[in-house]
């Protein structure tokens, strides 16, 4: 018997999902490329990357088995409204959208005891840590890459199993962990980066002497705006923000102390302190990228996501 899977939002992440289920020949599997934006549909349609392309999310949820949810963090919520009453008994519904502790508690307002809700939020494969293309959907998105699969307590074998399936098609690691847990992740690497990139655009386009000093920026100023331009490409950031508020406002706050921090030293003239900071920050960050690279982190499983909930 075929499962049939119906994937909503066509943009990186989602057109990526059926780009790496084509590249795996899944077989006893029909999947379906579903978006109401029609730029994303067209530009999806190019990839050949899905059985079907459709833009009535109504009619294909119907008699779908799994429905993937791929689309903006604002748009989750609203998309499940849409859809729910239309699904059939014991249909799955995953969420790639990321934010799975957030929106798995709106999710339970909607959802009723006949569907399975979870998350799965990938992360991008090592080999592409370092490519200027990295906006762009590619079959290779998630492979080797952790994929965080949060699941409620009475999630049944047979939908475990499901979401075990979907990874290994993708290509990914699965690592079961708490959704709480994966959004304070996504607070540090996913919303701390767009903060930054926002506050340092508007620091420097909002000076007084912006129309002169644009033409020395360069290089530095323009890998400082990619978050903002990734996040304006994906979401609306004032409804993303209004989703996260708790989130964004505690990582404002750390961002004040560490600004204090440096407003401290700069005024205390302490030259080798400073030195010293930005050389251990330059040691994490390489350790960081290069454990990054070749996924090895089970030297510190315990940490974050814990031993005991990698799935062999």
């Amino acid at each position: 018997m075929k499962l049939t899977l119906c994937v909503i939002g066509l943009g990186q992440v989602g057109t990526s999902i059926g780009m790496a289920l084509q590249k795996s020949k899944a077989t006893n599997l029909l999947w379906i490329g579903c978006d109401v934006n029609n730029q994303f549909l067209q530009q999806a349609k190019k990839t050949g990357a899905f059985n079907r392309f459709s833009n009535k999310l109504v009619d294909e949820v119907k008699n779908t088995d799994v429905v993937i949810l791929a689309t903006p963090v604002s748009q989750v919520i609203p998309t499940l409204e849409i859809i729910c009453p239309y699904l059939h008994n014991e249909a799955v519904i995953i969420n790639f959208s990321g934010w799975p502790g957030l929106l798995g508690e709106k999710a339970k307002e909607i959802i009723d005891s006949r569907y399975f809700w979870c998350s799965i939020t990938p992360t991008l494969n090592p080999d592409l840590i370092e490519d200027p293309s990295n906006f762009q959907p590619k079959a290779n998105l998630f492979e080797e890459g952790l994929m965080l699969v949060s699941l409620g307590e009475d999630t049944p074998p047979a939908v475990v199993k499901i979401t075990s399936n979907i990874i290994t098609l993708l290509g990914g690691k699965e690592y079961l962990a708490d959704a709480y847990e994966v959004d304070g992740f996504l607070a540090v690497t996913q919303l701390m980066p767009r903060l930054l990139s926002a506050v340092g655009l508007q620091t420097a386009c909002g000076r007084p002497g912006w129309m002169d000093v644009r033409r020395m920026a360069g290089v530095d100023f323009k890998d400082i705006s990619t978050p903002l331009l990734k996040w304006l490409n994906e979401d609306s950031p004032g409804d993303y923000l209004s989703i996260t508020k708790l989130y964004a406002l505690r990582m404002l706050g750390d961002m004040k102390k560490i600004l204090n921090l440096y407003e401290e030293k700069i005024e205390g003239e302490k030259s080798e302190e400073i030195d010293d900071l930005y050389h251990q920050l330059s040691i994490s960050y390489h350790e960081w990228l290069s454990r990054r690279q070749t996924n090895d982190w089970d030297y510190e499983m315990g940490r974050g996501v814990r031993e005991g909930r990698r799935r062999k």
